[in-house]
């Protein structure tokens, strides 16, 4: 009976020690054999119950029937944080770093006042000139074996880390010209030295462009509506002259025809036979002039605008005889 006894735990003890190993490293492997570097090796599904605390780097490679994807979570080192990729190594700086395209179904970030400090507002006639010198970009990002051809990546493994780049076109900006105006709004990954736009930060400059384009726009009006006391100041609904009258008595500005336009459109206007010269000018959103054209000829008459002479957007145009601003109207021009 104890020969028996002996031989059970014999068996048992084997079969738990193939199971279960030990190198001389002083590593673990269970359902595995344990290796050089990591002090537990686990093979097959497990399951942790209760509070766990894992000081240090955590790595957890999933094998599924896509590419494989890693979840990173990374804890008292030099890059604190939770790494999301599908490739085997990321360096980030970041406290959350994501390669490859994310999904949310909401998203909020902290902007209480109680939060903040030296607080001013933004000036927009110098976040205006800042942005008149940048431009929207539309670009593809690199693929894999494009970046292995590009410095720094093809001398380190930092591309691998970028294989899962978004596909496709896009629209945005590049750092590097975002930096030259708006230092504030870029970040550079010390881990990588590559760039990073704030794009958040872009929506509270692009506030303050528009409420100075309509500062400026408010002032040109005033200027051009300013000494005008006739009817040049009515609605677009009672626009219409009425014709069959010889005899031009008022000048008069009429809106062009067709508004919005693709192709050429037909100014009309008539000029009262006392004057002594008019003109047509034409006008951006800011007031610089584009185009003048003078009318040599009084009575009824018109001219065309054709859309090799401008680029799609609003204009205005106006009718100015003997020196005085008669009225102004607005076209669009349309791609």
């Amino acid at each position: 009976m104890k020969n028996i006894l002996i031989s059970v735990l014999l068996l048992s003890t084997t079969f738990v020690c193939a199971q279960l190993k030990l190198n001389t490293y002083g590593n673990l492997g269970l359902g595995t054999d344990p290796n050089s570097t990591h002090r537990l090796n686990l093979l097959g599904n497990s399951l942790l119950e209760g509070t766990n605390t894992i000081n240090g780097f955590m790595r957890i490679n999933g094998i599924t029937t896509q590419s494989g994807p890693t979840f990173h979570l990374t804890a008292e080192n030099s890059y604190p944080g939770i790494l999301l990729t599908a490739g085997s190594s990321f360096s980030c700086s970041y406290l959350l770093c994501v390669s490859g395209d994310a999904f949310s179904s909401g998203s909020w970030v902290g902007s209480d006042f109680l939060l903040k400090k030296d607080i001013s507002i933004l000036d927009g006639e110098s976040m205006l000139t800042k942005i008149q010198k940048l431009d929207g970009k539309k670009f593809a990002f690199k693929n894999i074996d494009e970046l292995r051809q590009t410095e720094p990546f093809s001398t380190s493994d930092l591309s691998e880390q970028f294989m899962n780049l978004p596909q496709g076109f896009r629209y945005g900006f590049i750092a590097q010209e975002i930096e030259q105006e708006f230092p504030e709004l870029v970040k550079t990954d010390p881990a990588t030295q590559l760039k990073a736009i704030n794009y958040d930060g872009m929506t509270a400059v692009l506030l303050q462009c528009i409420k100075e384009q309509q500062k400026q726009i408010e002032k040109l009006e005033d200027m051009i509506y300013g000494s005008v006391s006739f009817k040049s100041l009515k609605t677009e609904g009672s626009n219409t002259a009425v014709f069959g009258h010889e005899t031009i008595e008022e000048n008069e500005l009429f809106q062009n025809s067709p508004n919005p336009f693709i192709t050429s459109t037909e100014i009309r206007f008539n000029i009262k036979s006392n004057s002594t010269n008019a003109f047509i000018g034409i006008y951006d959103m800011n007031g610089t002039q584009i185009k003048l054209e003078k009318i040599h000829l009084s009575g009824k008459g018109s001219i065309s605008i054709e859309p090799n002479e401008l680029k799609p957007g609003m204009y205005l145009y106006s009718l100015i005889v003997d020196n005085k601003l008669i009225d102004t109207k607005t076209m669009v021009l349309t791609e």
